[in-house]
């Protein structure tokens, strides 16, 4: 009997410690799948603007896959074209690193040196060495020979070197000794000489520069000459170039595509110059064949192409091109500011002879027009100079008009000039390149190449060391002024625009406002205004505005002649007109409306009920789609919704303690006392005058998406013939997606597209976005915006968080782009164009609105330490400043348009401050494609999991046994 109770005993404590393990088993089970889910989005996804309103309202976005084989077999031939040639461009960026040596003084420190000469006797070759003045991190002592160890970057030996302090140098290295640093060494071997055969340089001339960094690195830039410069004997003139970013190392060396050294870059006069750098050219050692050869040299050169990037232009037709451009570009003198202009439109008159309209900003003749106020006798002109043009100099101008308001897009002013005969070269270049007809539009693509022309304060043409009364009495007026650099050259792509403003990844300088912005063909789509501080971003104003306030203006001078519009007259009618249009029910062609916060909110105030109504008319033929977007440095799509029988949409816009609430809500015809979606944005009034509305109402049906399809295919495909890499860009920029909840937002890129074996041929895809701060459990639902031809679009996805990194998967039936990941940032190549693209979270955090920059790669990929280092407009203070918002999510893809990294600023800010403005991404921590299904991942961690705790079981189960602790 005591047997059996004994038994039970041990079985009921064996059956206790098993109900104990399951219990633990189904509540750490339970946790560790919450766990496994933190994610960045909350328990639900709601309706936000940038939204189609439900399921049944989404739009088909089907395509014609013939068209789209077709379209990848063109796409696959032209990145293998484009591979090769970064490839061959590789090799001759290694090629001039290769000519360069380090040299390391006794106490280690380095400097960036040059081989130019070289004598040979019987026994040993002597070898000169060029360095930058004053730069060479060498003791200053009293002797005239100090040893130097010279390390080549080719090779592994290194020769023992002299810096010539005093002694005296070969005749034909004297020249050298004010501007460079001379060493010399002796050796057996044989060292190549550096060619400086060029004496000719061109504006837009492409550049390879190399920079030597704290860390002993010699790192790449790409730059590009301003100016056309011809090297004269004895001259020291620097020649201004531009880069992308704002370096002011001296140890930087430039080299031709073709090999041919340069020289070194000169130390900074101007300060406030950001944007351009000059370099002290090294002169040929035989100036004067050098001279003699120069014709050959031309015809070589002419004859040998040069491919501008995003076309086909060989390096004749694209002097030929900025030659022609320079034509039309004006430099504006107004006695106390300088700035730039473009002359835009000619009148002919047989009474007053021919009137030229030149465009520039407001704040250029802003003094100006202040002194002529002030004192309305004083006769002095603005004075408009063209080196280009003969005899143009000091031609003096009349303000004819200039916007008043203070809209930072409305920075215009119109200057006139007369001339009793045409002049040629302005006329025919400005029929050639200027599109300035009152009704028609200039195309512009985001991450299309630009460039810009200015005028800006830079090195002296002469020093002049002149006494006052040299000075005052004996130099002409034109003589005392400062000297200033007219109509540098500046390239960059679009990062981002809207209908009003454009944003490139170039940096202005003062003086270069009021300047032309051309696209590669020499377009003129906008007139250069300012930049942003610290991002360094230029922004322009997009012409197509620029027009239309011309040609406002243009009427309004016929009512009223005086030099200041303000415009609010007209732009009230503008705006009455507008909503009338919007509002009336019947739509015969689509509508697109721009319209000025400050104009909506004057108009709404002074309306009868205080806000606006959008409604379809039961006499519309169409099925109408409304958007409205808020567009500042980024666009916000504030509404997206039918114009149906069934519902109808509300705008409001209030103004209390100077913030504007901006109000949407949609309300069903069935129910108008409660909306089915409202949405309110916050925006401080101090913003106001940089912000504008535009509302879109487009025909929705399937024959019109067909042709909006059709002819965006057909612009890939002529970009792809054409040899554009603008369509890399643009195909990166339309797989970019908004991942989105109530509280976080970041921005995704689709990599991963399945065909489903449904019914419906359904695509599953996978989007990868960063992680950011916020975690929620056990809630992976979150929603998915996406571009499509009609505005932006909801999908509902799934979310799991994988190694600092958001993989979300989405089903639809909806065809969208997908960008590669199948690519080793080993592969990469030095000197590889390397897209940036980011979120600029200017005017909110749930803006679609991706701004694109083009970098390069600056140093080869340590497969130990694979960081990507490359060079940014951006400055130091960026990165560094805590309160920044812009830009804190980044995707970096390769010249494939392969996505290679993904990371955040605070990954970029903790890996080095010192090596900017150079700045290194993180190492590359992107998922394997197969690891990415989220499926597979949950039942991977369920079946480890289980066995993990099963194993745990029998081993704690057997041990218990084993001491006897089931007996009593």
């Amino acid at each position: 009997m005591i047997n059996i109770k004994k038994r039970v005993t041990i079985k009921l404590k064996r059956i206790n410690y098993y109900r104990k393990f399951v219990l633990f088993f189904g509540i750490s089970l339970f946790l560790f799948i919450g766990f496994i889910q933190l994610i960045n989005y909350p328990r639900n996804t709601c309706t936000h603007h940038n939204s189609l309103l439900s399921s049944s309202s989404k739009i088909n976005l089907k395509t014609n896959l013939s068209d789209n084989k077709e379209l990848e077999l063109q796409k696959k031939q032209f990145k293998v074209q484009l591979r090769a040639e970064e490839e061959e461009q590789a090799k001759k960026i290694k090629n001039n690193r290769n000519k360069l040596c380090l040299l390391k003084s006794s106490n280690n420190e380095l400097a960036l040196g040059v081989i130019v000469d070289k004598e040979e006797d019987d026994l040993l070759k002597k070898y000169w060495v060029l360095a930058p003045k004053n730069t060479t991190p060498f003791p200053k002592e009293n002797t005239a020979v100090l040893n130097v160890t010279i390390q080549f970057m080719d090779k592994i030996d290194n020769e023992k070197g002299q810096w010539i302090k005093e002694d005296a140098l070969p005749e034909k290295l004297e020249k050298f000794r004010d501007n460079f640093d001379i060493l010399f060494f002796k050796t057996k071997k044989d060292y190549e000489i550096n060619p400086i055969r060029k004496n000719e340089y061109y504006q837009g001339q492409r550049l390879q520069t190399f920079v030597l960094n704290p860390y002993a690195l010699v790192v790449f830039q790409e730059s590009y000459v301003s100016e056309n410069y011809l090297l004269k004997q004895d001259e020291n003139t620097p020649i201004p170039v531009f880069g992308r970013n704002h370096s002011l190392n001296k140890q930087t060396v430039f080299f031709t595509e073709e090999g041919d050294l340069v020289g070194f870059l000169a130390p900074a006069q101007n300060k406030n110059e950001k944007g351009v750098k000059y370099l002290k050219v090294i002169p040929p050692l035989d100036l004067n064949n050098q001279l003699e050869e120069r014709k050959n040299q031309q015809k070589i050169a002419l004859n040998t192409p040069q491919k501008q990037e995003g076309s086909k232009t060989n390096s004749k037709d694209f002097q030929l091109l900025i030659e022609n451009l320079n034509k039309i570009t004006v430099c504006i003198n107004t006695g106390s500011s300088l700035g730039t202009g473009i002359i835009v439109k000619k009148e002919d008159n047989k009474y007053e002879g021919n009137k030229y309209y030149v465009l520039t900003n407001r704040h250029v003749i802003e003094s100006f027009w202040n002194k002529k106020i002030k004192n309305p006798y004083d006769r002095h002109l603005i004075a408009l100079t063209n080196p280009k043009i003969k005899g143009f100099k000091d031609v003096p101008a009349e303000l004819f008009a200039v916007i008043g308001n203070n809209r930072e897009y409305d920075d215009i002013a119109i200057l006139t000039f007369k001339t009793r005969n045409a002049i040629k070269d302005i006329d025919e270049n400005i029929e050639k390149y200027i599109d300035f007809e009152e009704d028609s539009k200039i195309n512009i693509t985001q991450g299309e190449i630009v460039y810009a022309l200015g005028c800006q304060k830079g090195f002296q043409e002469k020093i002049q060391h002149l006494s006052f009364f040299e000075w005052f009495f004996e130099l002409q007026p034109p003589e005392r002024e400062g000297k200033y650099k007219q109509n540098l050259f500046k390239q960059g792509i679009i990062s981002y625009f809207n209908e009003r403003e454009i944003n490139s990844d170039m940096t202005l300088d003062p003086g270069n406002s009021g300047g032309p912005l051309f696209n590669s063909q020499g377009q003129l789509i906008g007139i250069n205004k300012s930049f942003y501080k610290n991002i360094r971003i230029s922004q322009s104003i997009n012409i197509n505005h620029v027009k239309k306030q011309f040609y406002t203006i243009l009427e309004a001078k016929k009512k009223k002649n005086v030099p200041i519009f303000d415009l609010q007259e007209e732009n009230n009618k503008m705006t009455k007109d507008k909503i009338e249009e919007l509002t009336k029910g019947v739509f015969k062609k689509e509508i697109n409306h721009q319209i000025p916060l400050e104009d909506f909110y004057f108009f709404i105030e002074n309306s009868k009920d205080k806000k606006i109504t959008f409604k379809s008319s039961d006499k519309n033929d169409f099925d109408d789609f409304l958007t409205i977007q808020l567009h500042g440095l980024e666009s916000l799509q504030f509404v997206a919704s039918p114009l149906s029988k069934n519902n109808l949409v509300e705008i409001s816009l209030g103004l209390k303690e100077n913030i504007y609430f901006l109000r949407s809500k949609i309300y069903s015809y069935t129910n108008k006392s409660s909306p089915i979606y409202e949405e309110t944005i916050r925006i401080k009034r101090e913003d106001a005058n940089k912000l504008f509305l535009v509302f879109n109402i487009k025909h929705l049906s399937k024959e019109n998406l067909l042709q909006k399809q059709k002819d965006e295919l057909s612009q890939k495909q002529t970009l792809i013939k054409n040899k554009d890499i603008t369509f890399i860009k643009k195909e990166i920029l339309q797989a970019l997606v908004l991942c989105q909840n109530n509280h976080n937002n970041s921005l995704g890129v689709i990599i991963k597209k399945e065909v489903l074996n449904d019914r419906n041929n359904n695509f599953l895809y996978t989007v990868v976005c960063k992680k950011n701060n916020f975690f929620n459990l056990f809630s992976p639902e979150t929603k998915i915006t996406l571009q499509t031809p009609y505005g932006l679009q909801d999908e509902e996805g799934k979310c799991i968080c994988i190694n600092n990194l958001n993989y979300i998967t989405f089903i639809s039936d909806n065809n969208y782009p997908v960008v590669e990941t199948n690519f080793n940032e080993k592969d990469l190549l030095l000197g590889e164009a390397l897209y940036l693209i980011s979120d600029c979270n200017d005017v909110s955090d749930k803006a679609l609105a991706p701004h694109i920059f083009q970098s390069h790669l600056a140093v080869e990929i340590n497969p130990a330490n694979p960081q990507i280092m490359v060079d940014t407009t951006f400055l130091k203070e960026f990165f560094i400043t805590e309160d920044n918002e812009h830009y804190n999510n980044w995707f970096i893809f390769n010249s494939q348009g392969n996505l290679i990294n993904v990371c955040d600023k605070k990954d970029i800010a903790k890996i080095d401050k010192q090596n900017f403005p150079f700045i290194v991404f993180p190492k590359m921590n992107l998922t394997s494609k197969w690891f990415c299904h989220v499926n597979f991942i949950k039942v991977c961690i369920f079946i480890f999991w289980t066995f993990l705790c099963v194993v745990v079981f029998a081993i704690m189960d057997y041990q218990n046994e084993k001491k006897g602790k089931y007996y009593l």
